[in-house]
């Protein structure tokens, strides 16, 4: 595996303008945003592109922070606005999105899915060792969105309020197929 290791000096990846992205044997880590002077979207990976496609790629260690009380922090490992992913055995590991200070709107630890029009498809992995406010493993937004869950495991993940594993809102289709393993705090 590659890894790209933002260093807790940024964001690693922003992908916008329509782009289609493969992900390949890569590990993204380091990314570190603080929503001081803005949002803190996607520490690890903020998606607004086209199609993102991850295969063997962990997600690891990267850390949104609420600090302030106008701005939001969503998505410690991937930020997904209204855009198709997919997962082939990709791993969320120990992806934070910590509140220190700021209002309450620190979601989706490894994942944050915003919009309507997201669909994430998992087939394998883990989102393990995660943490958010809401969400640990996961945290789904708007009506519309879809989550196809095909063997994934969602373990050890944290949220100080609610849904551990992942929380949606109404309106959000979650397919599950060839097993879910479900063990979060």
């Amino acid at each position: 595996y590659t890894t790209i290791d933002a260093n807790s000096a940024s964001r690693v990846f922003l992908i916008n303008g329509g782009a289609n992205v493969t992900f390949e044997n890569l590990t993204i880590t380091g990314g570190r945003l603080v929503d001081t002077s803005g949002a803190a979207y996607g520490a690890g990976i903020y998606h607004d592109g086209g199609t993102l496609t991850l295969t063997n790629v962990n997600i690891n260690g990267n850390v949104a922070v609420d600090q302030s009380t106008s701005n939001n922090a969503l998505g410690g490992g991937l930020f997904n606005n209204s855009r198709t992913v997919i997962g082939n055995n990709a791993d969320f590991t120990d992806n934070k999105v910590i509140r220190n200070g700021g209002d309450d709107s620190y979601h989706g630890g490894a994942i944050f899915g915003n919009g309507g029009n997201s669909n994430i498809t998992l087939n394998g992995g883990t989102l393990f060792g995660n943490e958010a406010g809401d969400g640990g493993g996961f945290y789904s937004w708007s009506r519309g969105a879809t989550y196809n869950l095909n063997g994934v495991t969602i373990d050890g993940n944290r949220a100080n309020a609610n849904g551990g594993g992942f929380r949606v809102t109404t309106g959000i289709t979650i397919n599950v197929t060839n097993g879910l393993t479900l063990t979060n705090n």
